[in-house]
């Protein structure tokens, strides 16, 4: 695709009240990649959602020969390529690509493979999730978990004992996401001294419950900071002061994880992320540059916590390795597969 191309793209990217979940992250990521090659017409369904939809139907009814390019969940994805099979709009100029575990859990039934057949490529997250469709899918089926803009972050100081390791909780601040467990196992941890730092960060829009309950144990101990939406990732430095982190926890148990950008965003900042064995985790994380737990249990996290601490030199020379792992999941890596699977 040396030419450039024009391109109809439409996703969830965000709106002023939310913008920092795992979709709309990765939609705005997809954008700017694009965005950087091709000329690119945009249709967020964050903010007017009905009005832009419309936009998009009639833009797309009218002019054929564009790409499109759909970012969504499963039932979104679904929604769009309905209608675009009711305009008999070519299927060869259309890419989709879902988020998330495939057409598992709360999809299961309500969107089948022939619902996403109407497309040129399916681009999924995992393996595991291009195994859930059966060998006569037509469209060409590509694998890309996520990506992000990767910068050179300074390298680290000489190693040094910390009494204190700084870890960081950075995910949406949901019960399934394991926020609560991880929050119970660095207090358990930190008896009867202290050896841990925990912050947690990212968006509190979901459950106001569990942010109370985040908030008191902030306000009891000082090892515990609820940085909320305050840390976010917007450019170089918000890497920079990811890095000042020791280690990246990821407690999560949600159904439909599979390729979390946190994860990757951690690799950039050259930090080790302690994680839970979630669907496809070993296709992100190897043990040469991550920790892992079986589940979300607190005595494992408290017990894999100690064993980190008491063998420091290890974490950090996992740092390093972290880093060498983010150029997988650059811009430059996930245009040169998209441009593979469209030509």
């Amino acid at each position: 695709m040396s030419v450039e191309q024009k391109f109809f793209f439409i996703a969830s990217f965000g709106s002023k009240k939310k913008h920092l979940n795992g979709e709309s992250v990765k939609s705005r990521d997809v954008l700017s990649c694009l965005k950087e090659h091709q000329k690119v017409a945009a249709f967020n369904l964050d903010t007017y959602k009905f009005w832009n939809t419309f936009r998009f139907y009639v833009s797309a009814f009218f002019d054929r020969r564009r790409y499109v390019v759909i970012c969504k969940a499963p039932t979104g994805a679904k929604i769009i390529l309905k209608f675009l099979k009711l305009i008999h709009y070519p299927p060869k100029q259309i890419i989709t690509y879902i988020y998330g575990f495939g057409l598992t859990g709360e999809y299961s039934g309500k969107v089948l493979p022939a619902d996403l057949e109407y497309c040129h490529a399916l681009i999924v997250e995992s393996p595991e999730v291009k195994q859930q469709f059966p060998s006569e899918f037509r469209p060409e089926i590509g694998v890309f978990p996520c990506l992000k803009r990767i910068y050179t972050i300074p390298t680290d100081n000489p190693y040094e004992h910390k009494d204190v390791l700084k870890l960081l909780f950075f995910s949406r601040v949901i019960k399934s996401k394991g926020v609560l467990d991880i929050l119970d196992a660095t207090i358990k941890a930190n008896q009867p001294l202290v050896h841990f730092d925990l912050s947690i960060a990212g968006d509190t829009t979901a459950e106001p419950e569990t942010n109370a309950i985040i908030q008191a144990a902030a306000e009891k101990y000082p090892f515990i900071h609820f940085l909320g939406p305050a840390f976010t990732i917007r450019g170089e430095q918000s890497y920079v002061r990811f890095s000042t982190y020791d280690l990246h926890v990821f407690p999560s148990r949600f159904f439909h994880e599979c390729a979390p950008g946190s994860v990757i965003d951690s690799f950039i900042a050259g930090v080790p992320t302690l994680s839970t064995k979630f669907h496809s985790y070993d296709q992100m994380l190897s043990p040469s540059f991550a920790y892992f737990v079986d589940n979300s249990d607190t005595n494992l996290f408290v017990a894999a916590l100690n064993d980190i601490y008491n063998n420091q030199p290890l974490l950090w020379s996992k740092r390093k390795l972290c880093r060498l792992e983010a150029s997988k999941y650059s811009y430059d890596a996930f245009f040169a597969f998209f441009e593979r699977l469209i030509s």
